[in-house]
């Protein structure tokens, strides 16, 4: 089938490229313990996510397979780090590990939750006497769900590269041994939501003490490609660059003048260079030929500046490397690093000033008021402590909405004082309370608040916990959510707790839900939560699931398919008669229930469920409403539109990208009370967001809801962002809008294939004429609607949708095509453009000869093994001796046995006797045969034989000889080989 995803013209991308000691990183990076410290009883996480290790017993620092290792006695030493989430979930974990075998099991990595040795995951060697596994051999284990190699892979005091591999879509685990799959089996997923994280060993009930070493621990929250498992193997560091900066890169309140860091492997002196700028210049070397590690700044640093330094490595040889550029900000002499941070919003009314102590400051006077004149000059009336001693200040009793500044001076011992500068913060407002039945209504937007604002008018604000990250939504902003530990806690309120009828209304967009009961929204297990449907229902997961426990009836799930990647609004009813949910202003599932929703202790939480932790959300939410009462479908379909009184329905739509030639304004639909709007548009997001009507993004108040982009856009401007203000009649009292945007690519669309729907006029077959009506052999479109479409939603070059397209060419008039008639007619040569651009993924074709003897041979089938095969071949007939031979220049990674070369066959049946030389993608290079028709197949194998690589094989008699060479001259064995075809006429090529 032949997918087109996306025509357009003049479409370029830019890439840019990774600075410093890391190599191109790979996306989902959860933890990573290099080892590389080299001293210390810390093993920190170089991922950033922080989950740094305690080293502890007899661990020892040691060189080690890159740079250094944790050496482990066997006895008490292991590395220890918070709990990482494994459970429901895909994960990769990849390790460099030098063993002493010196009992029946030492595990390698482990994790088990408190009291429960069925909720265990644990890694684990088999030594002497060893039965689970055999002696060297490597153990998988997710308790009772256990995966081994075979025996006698692992030995004494040799490194090996492991990796633990578990796909849950699959629920496949997988390990490889030095980038090559070892054993694979079908396994359920762990379920462990609990327990600290152990390297060299299980737990502190079962130890199973490993002894060895130990280096470069990386674990993803993905099943890796074997191509980038193989990536890690090589290691994601340049080792010839100083690393190890101290102070830390981005370092802030640094007072000490002195720089150390690790040095480059081959480094034999190094050069330093510092400076106010991260353009480093021969201007800024401040040391050179240094022989030593460290550089103390003689001349001194001066307080609250941002330094950047580098330390460029010289090797014997007289080569120079260049090293990273790092940074730190030296202690300033005023009180500094605010909290709340200048300029916060929505600070609640009683709680703590804090600041960090400036250079050699002994007290903190504080003055805070409402009047900035008054704190400027520092009055009487504003200031609330003199000589405190604790970098922080306790408030209480602030006015609600009010904005408030303060500011902290510094006393030294010597009696002087340093003014600090102004900051400011404002309080929460009191919310109007419009509907009584509102106990909840989080807009997500990104208010500068780093919590989520509850306009309801009931106070539940909520707390952002790990990290959930503000996007652009379907109304304004959106909340972000990693799948790994990020959640809003909305706190236990007894608004929330909600018996008779209630009402949850939120928009979602998910790509995918990757583990049982993925959480939208929930307060605890037991009484009211949205998730991800039953994986075993009608939409097999892929839809929403309402739980409300008390009343009958039971839980309820829908069949609309909504992980698609696109926008959503869902909607849980319960009515006290029955429980309803609703999906994009439709009902979608029904079921009659009665009786009273149990009440809860746990905190609603979105994108977490407290009482069963680890349901951890993987997607985007948007504008998350609670009532206490059941709303009708006709005002659940006025909450789509999102806050009533201001601007809605944007066109073009959120995100979207326009064709120059259509973008000709913005349009929008009036805020309730709305007779007048305030319009703005720049380029910088934030900008556009703060914008008030001094700034030059302001373009005006108007009465009519469309505004002209004449001269405000132009091709290839790339984003623009927008905001429309609703004024109401007295001219003062205006609505603040959400900021919108949209793309100006540097092409004119032809089609990008993403409006197209399963409504009569808007099909895609209806557009793109295909075989059933220009009779040749095309087909548009599947032959039924899947999630509103018959387009393509998974394989896509770009937005959500692609045409699928089918093609039959063995009748006539044997050719396929879809035609499209534009009207009018386009003129695709303004703007400057000269190119036609069509991306495209189909099959490939199978077989083309170019002349002079070259030809294409298109890939397929599912394996040459077992007793039958299943390939594409292109051969010739051979009578008596031969050899054929080809190179092998790459392969796509659909399998670790993906394979390209030669062969020698005996017929074209599919059980035949043949003999083949070949170069897989992961698994090396090997001599295959079958001896008899239908019997099983054997092989040998060279592990670690990677593309590019030339294979060749010759028959002398009924004799076989399988080579592989690197240059195509030189010619290695495959030792060991038997391989028989005994006829005289063979099938001989690729």
């Amino acid at each position: 089938m032949l997918r087109r995803a996306i025509l357009a013209i003049l479409c370029v991308a830019v890439f840019g490229p990774v600075s410093g000691a890391w190599a191109q990183p790979i996306p989902d990076l959860v933890a990573w313990w290099a080892f590389d410290e080299g001293q210390g009883t810390v093993a920190n996480d170089w991922s950033g996510n922080g989950f740094n290790g305690t080293v502890n017993g007899g661990a020892a620092w040691v060189p080690g397979k890159s740079r250094t290792a944790l050496q482990f006695n066997g006895t008490n030493a292991y590395v220890e780090a918070p709990h990482i989430p494994f459970n429901t979930r895909s994960f990769t974990i990849t390790m460099w590990v030098n063993p002493v075998l010196y009992t029946a099991a030492q595990v390698v990595f482990g994790q088990q939750q408190s009291g429960s040795t069925n909720l265990s995951m644990h890694f684990r060697l088999g030594g002497p006497a060893g039965t689970g596994p055999v002696p060297g051999a490597v153990r998988m284990a997710f308790y009772s769900n256990d995966l081994n190699t075979a025996g006698g892979l692992i030995q004494d005091n040799t490194w090996y590269h492991l990796t633990f591999w578990y796909d849950v879509t699959t629920q496949t685990q997988r390990i490889y041994i030095n980038g090559a799959q070892s054993a694979q089996r079908t396994a359920a997923p762990y379920l462990g939501t609990a327990g600290v994280t152990n390297i060299g060993r299980w737990h502190s009930g079962n130890a199973q003490w490993f002894r060895g070493m130990i280096d470069d621990v990386q674990i993803y929250h993905r099943a890796l490609t074997v191509a980038e498992i193989q990536k890690i193997m090589t290691g994601l560091t340049d080792v010839s660059l100083a690393y190890g900066p101290d102070p830390k890169d981005k370092a802030e309140g640094v007072s000490l003048p002195l720089l150390q860091w690790k040095a480059g492997d081959a480094a034999l002196f190094h050069h330093v260079y510092l400076g106010t700028s991260p353009q480093l210049t021969e201007a800024n070397r401040v040391a050179s030929n240094l022989p030593f590690t460290m550089h103390y700044v003689t001349s001194g640093l001066e307080a609250g500046v941002t330094y950047y330094w580098r330390v460029d490595e010289v090797e014997a040889s007289g080569k120079v490397n260049t090293g990273t550029v790092w940074s730190f900000t030296t202690m300033p002499k005023t009180a500094w690093a605010p909290k709340p941070a200048d300029g916060a919003a929505y600070i609640a009314a009683s709680g703590k000033l804090e600041w960090r102590a400036g250079l050699n400051a002994l007290t903190h006077d504080v003055y805070l008021g409402a009047d900035r004149a008054a704190v400027e000059a520092g009055a009487a009336t504003v200031k609330k402590a003199t000589g405190q001693l604790a970098a922080s200040y306790d408030v209480a009793g602030l006015e609600r909405g009010q904005i408030y500044y303060w500011r902290v001076d510094e006393v030294l011992s010597d009696g002087s004082r340093v003014t600090g500068p102004i900051w400011s913060f404002t309080v929460r407002p009191v919310m109007a309370k419009a509907d009584p039945s509102l106990v909840g209504w989080w807009k997500l937007d990104d208010e500068n608040a780093g919590l989520a604002v509850d306009y309801s008018g009931s106070d539940n604000y909520g707390a952002l916990m790990g990290g959930p990250k503000f996007v652009e939504g379907q109304l304004g902003d959106a909340l972000s959510f990693d799948g790994l530990d990020d959640y809003v806690n909305c706190g236990t309120d007894p608004s929330l707790n909600i018996r008779d009828q209630i009402t949850i209304a939120c928009w979602i967009k998910v790509a995918v839900f990757s583990r049982t009961w993925e959480t939208i929204l929930a307060k605890g297990d037991n009484s009211y939560r949205m998730s991800r449907s039953s994986t075993g229902g009608v939409a097999a997961g892929n839809s929403i699931h309402f739980g409300c426990n008390g009343p009958t009836g039971g839980n309820l799930d829908a069949t609309t398919i909504v992980t698609d990647n696109a926008w959503h609004h869902v909607v849980l009813v319960y009515d006290g008669t029955n429980k309803i949910i609703y999906i994009d202003g439709r009902e979608d599932a029904r079921v009659a229930s009665t009786g009273q929703i149990n009440e809860s202790t746990h905190p609603v939480l979105i994108g977490e469920n407290a009482q069963a932790i680890g349901r951890y959300l993987k997607g985007l939410v948007d504008d998350v409403r609670i009532y206490n009462k059941a709303l009708t479908l006709e005002q659940i379909r006025k909450v789509m539109q999102g806050d009533p009184l201001q601007a809605w329905d944007p066109q073009p739509t959120p995100g979207a990208n326009l064709d120059i030639r259509e973008a000709t304004s913005l349009r929008w639909s009036a805020g309730e009370s709305a007779t007048r709007h305030d319009v703005y548009i720049g380029q910088d997001k934030d900008a556009v967001r703060a914008a008030d009507t001094a700034s030059p993004l302001y373009q005006g108040r108007q009465t009519g809801t469309s505004f002209s982009l004449a001269g405000k856009v132009e091709l290839g401007g790339g984003a623009y962002f927008w905001r429309i203000d609703e004024v109401e009649a007295d001219g003062k009292t205006v609505h603040k809008g959400s900021v919108w945007s949209f793309t100006i690519p540097g092409f004119l669309i032809v089609d990008e294939f993403e409006s197209y729907t399963d409504v009569e006029g808007n099909r895609i077959y209806e557009a793109w004429i295909d075989g059933w009506v220009n009779g040749t052999g095309s087909q548009v479109g599947f032959d039924t609607a899947v999630q509103g479409t018959f387009g393509e939603r998974t394989i896509v070059h770009g937005g959500r949708q692609s045409m699928p397209m089918d093609y039959n060419n063995t009748r006539s008039p044997f050719y396929s095509e879809a035609e499209r008639t534009f009207a009018p007619v386009q003129d695709w040569t303004g703007h400057g453009v000269t190119d036609l651009s069509l991306w495209f993924r189909g099959r490939p074709i199978r077989y083309v000869d170019k002349g002079n003897g070259a030809f294409t041979i298109g890939g397929s089938g599912t394996d040459i093994w077992g007793n039958a095969d299943d390939f594409r071949f292109v051969y010739k007939q051979l009578n008596g001796n031969g050899s054929i031979q080809v190179k092998v220049d790459s392969l796509q990674n659909t399998d670790p046995w993906a394979k390209a070369g030669v062969m020698i066959r005996g017929t074209l049946e599919d059980r035949s006797v043949f003999a083949y030389m070949i170069q897989s993608f992961a698994s090396g290079a090997s001599f295959g045969w079958r001896q008899t028709v239908g019997a099983t197949c054997g092989s040998m194998t060279q592990a670690g034989i990677t593309a590019p690589q030339w294979v060749k094989i010759t028959r002398t008699g009924n004799d076989f000889t399988a080579q592989y060479s690197a240059n195509g001259t030189t010619w290695t064995d495959i030792r060991n080989a038997d391989g028989t075809v005994t006829t005289t006429t063979v099938m001989m090529g690729p």
